[in-house]
């Protein structure tokens, strides 16, 4: 199935990134204790002059990228570009080098700010009380090496921080799946069926929303008679 393909492939590089960011992150590190790690930071305002534009043009045609694959199956399937860049952009703040640029080449984030890019776009696209919600969180084992300047870009513009689990514990992924029912008010109620004990980190993004259209069905009587198919079940992958 393709989008099993597509996960497949964004979670296999992913990987390599956390491996990259928690290891060679610049500037001092700390071992990651129990519990939940800031680095005591407070989320900053929106930037005005955040590269917003260049971000939402990246991300544009990654989608257009992946949409445009080749599929032999015929089966419908759905991502979300926003969150695919989301993780990537966390992992890309503690990230240098050839994984940095392999990064930037990918979803076209420009030079300079791309974490204020993000936080600006949260800020327009998430607001209180509005029809969206996005929630971000990075999971670590307990002693992982995480950067400080990692730590306080995560929680001044992406607005979190970290949170320890023991992947060697059955109770991983329950902790997890905890949170990303949290986030998206029980509709997505499993992420991961597994993971292995050798896990060192786990990135997440949770985008929930529930918006009317601009046009309601009307009485059943002026509803036009289609084809409709109805949605798979919510959480299905």
């Amino acid at each position: 199935m393709r989008s099993r393909t597509v996960t497949r492939t964004l979670q296999l590089g992913l990987v390599a990134v956390l491996v990259a960011t928690c290891a060679t992150a610049a500037g001092p590190a700390v071992a990651a204790p129990q519990g939940f790690v800031t680095a005591g930071v407070a989320r900053a305002a929106a930037a005005p002059g955040a590269p917003v534009p260049a971000v939402v043009d990246g991300l544009t045609a990654f989608g257009h990228r992946m949409a445009g694959r080749d599929d032999a199956s015929g089966t419908n399937w759905v991502m979300s570009p926003l969150s695919v860049a989301y993780l990537f952009a966390m992992a890309r703040a503690g990230a240098g080098g050839d994984t940095a640029a392999q990064i930037d080449r990918l979803f076209g984030f420009p030079a300079a700010g791309t974490p204020e890019a993000f936080n600006a776009l949260d800020r327009q696209l998430a607001r209180p009380g509005g029809p969206l919600r996005a929630a971000n969180a990075l999971w670590a084992q307990p002693g992982l090496p995480i950067g400080e300047p990692f730590l306080r870009t995560l929680a001044a513009q992406y607005g979190t921080g970290v949170r320890t689990v023991d992947f060697g514990s059955p109770g991983a992924t329950d902790a997890i799946d905890a949170w990303v029912r949290a986030q998206t008010n029980g509709r997505i109620r499993k992420l991961f069926d597994r993971l292995s004990p050798d896990t060192r980190a786990v990135l997440a993004n949770a985008i929930y929303f529930k918006g009317s259209g601009a046009r309601r069905f009307g009485a059943p009587s002026r509803t036009p008679r289609s084809p409709w198919r109805t949605a798979a079940p919510c959480g299905r992958r």
